[in-house]
């Protein structure tokens, strides 16, 4: 895993190796992160999270784990962008690598998870066909294009203890996030087209804008929506992102050490222990997690497939549907020893899930990336032309 044991340093360009990082382990423990996290609202466990309990509830495993997520997708988009060089062909892929899964996603829960949980609320399959408010086709259709617009499903789950808590009763709830990352795609081929990645300093000038409108938001929680119409979780995500492409456009010169991971690490424990961890203990978990990807040689582990994002989109209805069932709770353990058991199921079934829609889906979808329509080509020829006058 790690070549040498002796202090190293260099560059993010230097030190970086495309065919052996850890992004894909990271991004598999990030999004088991996620998962360990929603366990505890939508289980209603026993005991705190480790991470609120230590941060003081400053954030939550999930949050931070998503914070994670969009500085490599940051890296890994913007580094996408430079190998595709058009926009047509850069959308193709990106819709290739996000849709199938979160299309898979909608119809397990209209299909298969919302039927088994109206059967066990109203014990007959009939009329969850008929359902006229909330229906199972509303949730494909409306939900169809990313952004969602209905949560439920015929008023279902509503015995969960998250629907309990006041929350949205929702099937997924981890998906509200990907409309953010979908946007910042969007402004990755927009910038690419119009030659500005180029001029990577407007890249950064991005990041230092959302870091600086996240300290507004964190200084002025009640800042009125006209004037930051953007969610406090989504500053920080755009920033998190913008963080990412900064850093790789400018990977000949991002110094990578292990002494500043170190340093790194302590701003995480103090910001976590006493006050400002989303100002400066979350930029210091981003470089740590930069240096973690590159330092740790783990490329073994791609030989398995990638099931982060499968894990992470199938994760929260397999966690409503045990819950619905009462699987958080099984009879016959201690409240603790039955928490750890459905945080367990949770983890299990969702990587599982993860990998079966990596070997069955999504990597075939992305075999298709390179038969992005014929008018693409037209499209990217323009597009060079264009670039060549900037």
């Amino acid at each position: 895993m790690l070549k040498s044991l002796s202090l190293q340093r260099g560059t993010f360009g230097e030190l970086f190796d495309p065919k052996d990082n850890a992004l894909t382990l990271s991004r598999f423990l990030l999004a088991i992160a996620v998962v360990a996290s929603h366990s505890f609202p939508l289980g209603h466990i026993s005991f705190s999270e480790p991470l609120v309990h230590l941060s003081r509830g400053q954030i939550d495993a999930g949050a931070l784990a998503v914070d994670g997520f969009f500085i490599l997708s940051g890296i890994l988009i913007t580094r996408s962008y430079e190998s595709t060089k058009n926009f047509l062909s850069f959308a193709w892929r990106r819709a290739l690598r996000i849709l199938p899964a979160f299309w898979a996603s909608l119809a397990l829960v209209a299909l298969v998870f919302a039927p088994l949980a109206w059967v066990h609320e109203h014990h007959t399959f009939a009329s969850y066909w008929s359902i006229t408010q909330d229906s199972p086709w509303h949730y494909l259709s409306s939900n169809a294009l990313i952004n969602i617009n209905q949560w439920n499903i015929g008023h279902l789950l509503s015995g969960t203890p998250f629907a309990k808590s006041g929350a949205v009763t929702a099937w997924n709830g981890s998906l509200w996030t990907l409309i953010y990352e979908v946007k910042c795609y969007v402004i990755v081929g927009v910038l690419g087209f119009l030659g500005l990645l180029k001029r990577r300093q407007f890249v950064a000038g991005m990041a230092l804008f959302f870091f600086i409108l996240n300290i507004v938001k964190l200084l002025l929680p009640t800042s009125p929506p006209l004037l930051f119409p953007i969610s406090p979780s989504a500053t920080a995500w755009f920033f998190m992102f913008f963080l990412g492409a900064t850093v790789w456009l400018y990977r000949e010169v991002v110094p990578l050490d292990d002494r500043y991971a170190i340093a790194a690490f302590g701003l995480m424990i103090l910001t976590l222990r006493h006050h400002g961890f989303e100002l400066v203990g979350v930029p210091a978990f981003g470089y740590l997690l930069v240096w973690w990807v590159t330092r740790i040689k783990v490329s073994a582990f791609e030989r398995w497939g990638d099931p982060s994002y499968g894990t992470y989109v199938y994760a929260f209805p397999i966690q409503m549907l045990l819950a619905e069932y009462g699987w958080n709770h099984l009879s016959g353990f201690s409240p603790k020893v039955g928490s750890y058991l459905y945080i367990g199921m949770s983890v299990g079934f969702a990587v599982l899930a993860g990998y079966l829609s990596w070997w069955i889906l999504e990597k075939q979808a992305m075999k298709l990336k390179k038969l992005y329509p014929r008018f693409a080509r037209r499209f990217a020829k323009t597009s060079a032309l264009f670039d060549e006058h900037l």
